[in-house]
């Protein structure tokens, strides 16, 4: 550090760096030992009181995960239990330094605290150093992208951009497959009862979907009565058993869909480190479930290249 800098912050603005800044007596920094069995959060500096915690100096996991806000941005893309999950393996595992959102509960509002948080390893890889470094009463405007880009506003359900992020991401794990899914009929529900029920409906769909969150499928809206499937640690037979089960519970979903014989078509493909690219697996589960529906309502097909 520049001393003269140092010096002239506290001589002209009355400012310590170390104390007002690194460490922002507003707020709190914290320290996580690694190799203890319990992995508890030590304070270094600051009150976590701010954010309705006891004033303590140490902390155990189950208290600071239960005072992170279950119902948030994050977990109603991702899923309140793979949320937290995920967070817990990005803090032990990290490779460099990590900045992130954390919504904290707000006991005098119904919106959360976000707290925006810097992680960062010793060299010894023993100790996790976290730092808060803002505090939003409002829902930063970072999360509002997130949301808009990751989130499909209509239904809930993850967007093609997160599709294609997923795809990039991921090595497929072994039995994995990609579900092109189409409603058979959704154009009659508009037709008779307009749009706005038409919306209804997938919003219907979509809340089914999210009921039936597993961690291995994970579901996205490509857009209009279209949607993706994304399902691994799948064998083949199970893969048919699910395809089979999504056609009888839109067949079934609820008085429209019966009265109006609503039902879907699915094209399958097997994912691989062959076919991982994004446009073409779009592509080829498109031209799949389109053969599948040439062959009537309510039905599947696996992708071959006679579907071509």
């Amino acid at each position: 550090m520049n001393p003269h800098i140092l010096s002239k912050l506290k001589k002209d603005h009355n400012i310590s760096y170390l104390e007002d800044v690194l460490l922002k007596k507003d707020f709190f920094s914290f320290y996580i030992n690694l190799n203890d069995k319990e992995k508890s959060f030590y304070m270094i500096s600051g009150s976590p009181s701010i954010v309705g915690l006891e004033d303590k100096p140490v902390y155990t996991v189950l208290e600071i995960v239960n005072q992170i806000e279950p119902d948030n941005t994050f977990s109603e893309i991702d899923g309140k239990n793979l949320y937290i999950q995920k967070l817990t393996y990005q803090i032990e595992h990290l490779s460099h330094e990590l900045y992130t959102f954390i919504p904290f509960k707000n006991k005098t509002h119904d919106k959360p605290i976000w707290l925006y948080l810097k992680f960062d390893k010793d060299k010894n890889n023993n100790l996790v150093f976290g730092q808060v470094l803002r505090i939003y009463d409002e829902t930063p405007s970072e999360i509002i992208y997130y949301q808009k880009t990751h989130q499909d506003p209509l239904t809930k359900l993850f967007t093609r951009e997160t599709l294609k992020e997923h795809l990039s991401k991921n090595t497929h794990q072994n039995n994995a497959y990609g579900m092109y899914l189409d409603i058979d009929g959704f154009k009659q529900i508009n037709d008779f009862y307009g749009h706005e029920k038409g919306d209804q409906f997938l919003i219907t769909l979509a809340n089914f979907f999210i009921s039936r969150w597993e961690h291995n499928v994970i579901y996205y809206r490509l857009g209009g009565d279209e949607f993706f499937i994304y399902a691994y640690e799948h064998t083949k037979e199970q893969i048919i058993k699910r395809a089979k089960q999504l056609i009888y519970d839109i067949e079934h979903l609820n008085l429209i869909a019966q009265k109006h014989n609503i039902s879907a078509s699915i094209g399958i493909i097997e994912l691989c480190a062959d076919l991982s690219e994004y446009n073409k697996i779009l592509d080829l589960g498109d031209k799949t479930m389109y053969h599948a529906k040439k062959q009537g309502p309510g039905r599947f097909a696996f992708y071959n290249q006679s579907n071509e």
